[in-house]
């Protein structure tokens, strides 16, 4: 018998541009104890890296785990010093003190700001065992990309949606949480992408269309065979654009 799909509601931890001090939802003391650590040392969040814009890869690049999506000369443009792509990504069991020995995290993290412009992350994840990964991870225009997306639309400083981040997240979840084959029948009957486009409500012109992408990210057998072979403590980070091609890939290994 195939075993269900296991997955937690949707948490949120860090800062919005609509509030004072941390945003806790869902998120116990401890948990948000642990992120604000693990943020605290991530100073890549936002940094621009753009390893697309262009391609080739240096040896120092190598060695931080950056991978380049493009070959170079592909595009000669400049990269831009900052857009605002959120990372979807993919914990291991021990990359982080939390959860049980099976339980992998997954999510989006963002650089963002407090309502007075102090700079920090905002992670919305999820706790999740790797046979719901496998599901999930197959369409590249699934979850995770429909979440980053909506994520974008609270993160900018002109936006018009404040105060309605977890509202929204949780009907973004409404329609992407794994249930009885019915259920997941319903959900193509019911165009489930075409009604996320509406809730996020990013134009399809929207800048970050400009930032060309690729079909797959660099890791061999992605998602599958990658994650199934994964070691205790590994992540996978990645950007995609608004056409759903992949921007940026970063892995990290946490000692």
């Amino acid at each position: 018998m195939r075993r269900p799909a296991v997955v937690s509601a949707p948490a949120m931890f860090g800062r919005l541009p609509d509030q004072r001090d941390y945003v806790r939802w869902r998120v116990g003391a401890e948990e948000g104890r642990i992120w604000q650590d693990w943020l605290n040392r991530q100073t890549w969040v936002g940094s621009g890296r753009h390893i697309v814009l262009p391609g080739g890869q240096t040896t120092d690049e190598e060695r931080d785990g950056w991978m380049h999506l493009s070959p170079r000369g592909e595009h000669d443009m400049p990269a831009p010093e900052h857009h605002p792509l959120p990372w979807s990504f993919v914990m291991s069991p021990g990359f982080l003190p939390m959860g049980g020995t099976t339980d992998w995290l997954t999510g989006v993290l963002m650089a963002s700001r407090d309502s007075v412009g102090r700079p920090w992350p905002l992670v919305i994840y999820q706790r999740c065992g790797r046979e719901w990964l496998d599901e999930s991870l197959q369409e590249t225009q699934g979850w995770l990309y429909w979440l980053a997306r909506l994520a974008a639309q609270h993160i900018t400083p002109d936006t018009m949606r404040r105060g309605r981040l977890t509202e929204q997240v949780d009907q973004l979840w409404a329609m992407w949480q794994p249930g009885p084959w019915w259920a997941q029948w319903l959900r193509g009957l019911r165009r489930t992408s075409q009604r996320s486009r509406e809730l996020t409500g990013l134009p399809d012109e929207a800048p970050v269309v400009e930032l060309p992408g690729v079909r797959y990210l660099p890791w061999p057998g992605w998602p599958g065979k990658t994650l199934g072979q994964a070691r205790p403590g590994q992540g996978w980070f990645w950007q995609q654009n608004s056409e759903g091609r992949y921007v940026d890939a970063l892995r990290l290994v946490e000692k």
